[in-house]
């Protein structure tokens, strides 16, 4: 009997996997290194101004092997008082824009919501709204939402510290993007199928334990 329902589970959390649209499996855009940088000013109280004229560089889809291209917009926003080497971002808006080696395209605005520290290389987090995409079915699959997570790592400040030193100053320091990447946030229809699975098989489990 036990071999038995551990195949049934198994079949049935294949199944599962199965159902979940391929959205649901994401891959992302990743992006690389910039041509011009970002420029950052300490206050001398925990916070900094970030500025930029744009940033743009080599991208590509996680699926395609041709190399596109992405675009930051500019931007102008404080972020701070920093707590525990985070640094909460103020209001502000920034254009952000993909165009794939195949033609895939996706353009929308980005709200930076942290920027995290305690290394000379700076990580930005924020949430991409999306505008517009187009190309073909494995891209679009991916980008039907709404909403994607969107982050980047600088290369190593130009003044050789952290942020949070710099924001104990009211000095600048300059930085290029490293390397980043855009994901799509899940659909809450694909969040919703896999909590209902997840109980599913939940209870199937406890009914087969009590059986036994």
């Amino acid at each position: 009997m036990k071999k038995s329902f551990l195949m049934r589970t198994i079949l049935f959390g294949s199944l599962l996997v199965l159902a979940l649209p391929f959205g649901a499996h994401a891959t992302s855009i990743t992006f690389g290194s910039s041509s011009t940088g970002i420029t950052f000013f300490g206050n001398g109280a925990g916070s900094v101004s970030v500025s930029t004229l744009g940033l743009s560089g080599g991208a590509f889809f996680d699926t395609d092997v041709l190399l596109g291209t992405y675009s930051l917009g500019a931007t102008s926003f404080t972020a701070g008082p920093q707590v525990a080497g985070i640094f909460p971002a103020g209001a502000n808006l920034e254009p952000f824009t993909f165009t794939g080696g195949d033609g895939d395209s996706l353009s929308g605005m980005i709200n930076w919501s942290f920027i995290q520290d305690n290394t000379p290389q700076p990580k930005f987090f924020g949430v991409l709204t999306i505008g517009t995409v187009s190309g073909d079915a494995a891209f679009m699959s991916n980008f039907s939402g709404s909403l994607a997570n969107i982050d980047f790592i600088t290369n190593p400040l130009s003044s050789g510290g952290t942020l949070d030193a710099l924001a104990a100053t009211t000095m600048s320091a300059t930085a290029t993007v490293s390397a980043g990447e855009v994901n799509p946030v899940p659909e809450p229809g694909t969040l919703a199928l896999f909590g209902s699975g997840l109980l599913g098989l939940g209870g199937l489990i406890r009914r087969k334990l009590v059986q036994v």
